[in-house]
């Protein structure tokens, strides 16, 4: 029976409750989002048409808050919820609560999202219907000692996985058994901190497979289709960067065949709304069940952007009871699609979250975005680092890496380290252009990590804007003087100059006024720059150098500059003091939070011997565990966090004495 939705509720937050709201203002139908503390101004506050506090900005106090959510439900004449992504997307005891009190859950059954959000019994049930599942053990017997064993008859290397989890968090990759113990203890730790469960299981790691998703949808009147597969191999921290669809190296034949799985598991489960079935594809293009999603992908955009079809629309027919309005040879595949994932993080520094206020923030017009950001927003340590998602879409796969490189340079973004340059370095690989890359593409292409080409060009360039940004504002500062020239000096002496710096490296900038200008100097290169024009409002520089049109968003903060430009990128640099802080001065040994976070596991105590890699302690940021292990061997001098402390920063969290 059908029954009309005309509210609802999400469970959410973030770019997914945004792009919620969109497809309800369009279907006409009212939203209504609950915030946490962090969230209360949120771009999905701002969007919907009403909104809720849930609590503060403890995940369990608000947006895992079960009955808090069903009483603001039944309080507000919510007719739906839905879950998006994450959270309580895939919490059959959050389905099963909403059924309870007549309200209706926009995803699958909650047997369904039982059954699939536990991997051992999916891969029970994914094995009994003849669909190839990669080897391991998910037995009840969670001990250390079983899984070792099982890990030495699988052989290494092996892949620890959440039982009740996915995106990445609770999985760890161990590589022999020297590893498995802090792989094993860190997988169940973050899989409880991040779905309450820290059941695991471990499979054989394939060293060189694709990652193929299928997207399916299915009705109450048992109905099924796929809308065809993704390709999601570019990760790092085994979580999805880039997305495309469809995928080039899946053939007419194996996607018969892959897609036939994905409908089979589909039909075994009765299952009804959105899912992914995710598959690993090994190099003979044999393919693994993985798990399936219950929920809606972060990428789903670049599979609405093939077929046309919007997706979110579609959950909510279904959860209304409409049958599928279209039969499976009227699925188009139109051209080819890319999704970028915009993340606060710094990839030059192990990929570790970023937090931090957002100076600027300006979308481009060329690409689909997907956000739940506004400029001013502050990035914080409570929640997943994602900012924002960049969909493009093109008559075939390079016409859609095109527009995306180009799309990427037009989206500025300061306040915080970004992703942006990383990604646009990928794009313009020739393993990503050529498609010869698999899961291990990020490793494999920066086996150093990675570090920004031409560094020392692109932040010179920011150093002269920099540079030019202070003349100016002390310019605009000074009324009485506003008509001397910048640079201006009474008398001959030497050149007043700025140092800068990037990852320590020191960029000095020399200046003097000129008659047309004034000239900077850096290094060898001489530049004019005149033509100076600041927009305080918006944060906006432009000038020309030798002729040149130059344009920047910046913002300093004390000696700190937020920088972006389409020629350059984005970055952050600093201006050397002109007299040292030795108070601000780190002690040989030392070692500081590299981020703000939650110390959750401490592995020495004062006086204890360590060496060289050993972990030292455990941090938490962002739902995502970072180690913190031992450059030298040494003695444990001072211990000066506890665990369960919150750190901001920068803090001093212990000291090494170096051993002779």
């Amino acid at each position: 029976m059908t029954k009309l939705i005309n509210k609802i509720l999400i469970a959410n937050r973030g770019e997914i409750a945004c792009r919620i709201i969109k497809t309800c203002k369009k279907k006409g139908i009212r939203s209504l989002v609950v915030f946490s503390d962090a969230d209360a101004n949120s771009k999905a506050v701002q969007l919907a048409d009403e909104a809720v506090h849930v609590g503060k900005n403890d995940l369990h106090d608000s947006y895992l808050n079960i009955p808090k959510i069903i009483e603001v439900a039944k309080n507000n004449g919510v007719d739906a919820i839905h879950p998006g992504f994450g959270f309580l997307s895939e919490n059959a005891g959050f389905a099963q609560a909403c059924s309870e009190n007549n309200i209706i859950f926009i995803g699958p059954s909650p047997g369904s999202i039982e059954k699939m959000g536990s991997k051992k019994v999916a891969k029970e049930i994914i094995e009994s219907i003849g669909v190839p599942t990669t080897p391991g053990y998910n037995g009840k017997d969670q001990s250390i000692e079983v899984f070792k064993q099982k890990a030495d008859e699988i052989g290494y290397p092996v892949l620890l996985k959440a039982a009740m989890g996915g995106g990445g968090k609770g999985m760890r990759v161990v590589e022999n058994s020297s590893q498995f113990n802090a792989g094993f203890e860190g997988a169940k730790r973050e899989a409880l901190n991040a779905f309450g469960d820290d059941t695991l299981l471990i499979e054989k790691f394939f060293t060189s497979v694709r990652h193929i998703e299928v997207q399916i949808v299915g009705d109450h009147h048992k109905n099924y289709r796929h809308l065809f597969e993704r390709e999601c191999s570019i990760q790092r921290r085994h979580q999805k960067i880039i997305e495309e669809a469809p995928s080039l190296v899946v053939t007419d034949e194996v996607r018969e065949k892959i897609t036939d799985a994905a409908l089979k598991i589909a039909k075994e489960l009765n299952y009804y709304s959105l899912g992914t079935v995710e598959f690993i594809l090994d190099e003979d293009l044999n393919f693994y069940f993985l798990e399936v999603n219950t929920r809606i992908q972060v990428e789903h955009p670049v599979t609405e952007m093939i077929t046309g079809m919007d997706l979110v629309d579609l959950q909510i027919d279904i959860a209304e009871g409409q049958k599928i309005g279209f039969n499976q040879e009227d699925v188009p595949i139109n051209g080819h699609a890319i999704e970028t994932r915009i993340y606060a993080e710094n990839p030059e520094n192990e990929f570790l979250p970023q937090t931090g206020q957002l100076f600027t923030y300006i979308e481009p017009q060329s690409a689909r975005i997907d956000s739940g950001v506004l400029v001013n927003d502050t990035i914080t340590v409570f929640f997943d680092p994602m900012i924002a998602k960049v969909i493009t879409h093109g008559k075939n796969r390079n016409e859609a890496i095109r527009k995306m490189i180009g799309s990427l340079n037009e989206f500025h973004i300061s306040g915080v380290t970004t992703n942006k340059n990383f990604l646009i370095d990928i794009l313009q690989n020739d393993t990503f252009i050529d498609y010869t890359f698999d899961t291990n593409y990020i490793a494999n292409t920066y086996p150093e990590g990675y570090k920004t080409k031409n560094a020392v060009s692109k932040v010179a360039g920011h150093a002269i804007a920099s540079l030019v940004y202070e003349l100016e504002k002390k310019k605009q500062n000074r009324p009485l003087l506003g008509g001397l020239p910048l640079g201006w000096a009474n008398q001959r002496a030497e050149l007043p100059s700025k140092t800068y710096l990037f990852n320590e490296q020191e960029i000095p900038v020399s200046y003097h006024t000129i008659k047309n200008g004034i000239e900077v100097i850096i290094g060898d290169f001489k530049g004019v720059v005149s033509n100076v024009f600041l927009n305080n409002t918006l944060n906006q520089l432009s000038f020309t150098i030798n002729g040149v049109y130059k344009q920047f968003y910046i913002k300093q903060k004390e000696n700190r500059f937020y920088l972006s430009s389409s020629e350059y990128g984005s970055f952050i640099i600093n201006k050397k003091p002109r007299f040292e802080d030795y108070s601000s001065q780190v002690t040989e040994g030392d070692y500081l939070s590299p981020m703000p976070g939650e110390v959750i596991k401490l592995h020495i105590s004062k006086g204890d011997e360590v060496k060289k890699g050993d972990p030292l302690l455990v941090m938490l940021s962002m739902k995502m565990e970072n180690t913190i292990q031992a450059n030298e061997d040494g003695l444990i001098e001072d211990v000066f966090v506890a665990e369960k402390s919150f750190v901001e920063a920068d803090t001093l969290l212990l000291n090494i004495k170096k051993q002779d």
